[in-house]
C-alpha cells in the first residue's frame, strides 16, 4: 500500500453505502505500517480510526465515532487502496456496532489539496 500520510479523503455515495459516513472527511497520518485518521461529517461530531497495513497491503482498522444525535458507534473495516488516474481510492467493508450490526461498503476518494 502506498503511503497516505497527510492525505485527505472523502467518503462518497454509492449503492449499498454506509449512510452514516456519507460525506465524511478523513485526515490520515501514517508511520511505517501504522495508520491513524480523524474524521467528521454533518452527522459525525468526531471520529477516529487506527489501523495496520498487513503484508498483502490490506489496511485493517478499528474506529470510533460520536454523532451529533449523541449516539456512539465503534467498528472495524478492511480497506484496500486502488489508484485511478491521479487519485487514490480506499474501499472496503465496514461493520459498525449498534443495536443492529451494520455491515456495509465504504469508498473513500482522495481529495488532498495540491
Amino acid at each position: 500500500m502506498e503511503n497516505i500520510n497527510g492525505k485527505v479523503f472523502l467518503s462518497i455515495h454509492h449503492e449499498n453505502a454506509q449512510e452514516l459516513l456519507y460525506n465524511a472527511i478523513f485526515h490520515f497520518t501514517q508511520e511505517n505500517d501504522i495508520i491513524t485518521a480523524s474524521f467528521y461529517s454533518k452527522s459525525i461530531c468526531y471520529g477516529e480510526l487506527v489501523g495496520l497495513v498487513n503484508k498483502t497491503g490490506i489496511l485493517h482498522v478499528i474506529l470510533n465515532l460520536f454523532c451529533t444525535d449523541s449516539t456512539f458507534y465503534s467498528g472495524t473495516c478492511d480497506f484496500q487502496l486502488k489508484r485511478m488516474e491521479d487519485v487514490s481510492i480506499l474501499y472496503g467493508n465496514i461493520t459498525l456496532s449498534s443495536e443492529d450490526q451494520l455491515h456495509q461498503k465504504i469508498i473513500l476518494q482522495e481529495i488532498t489539496p495540491s
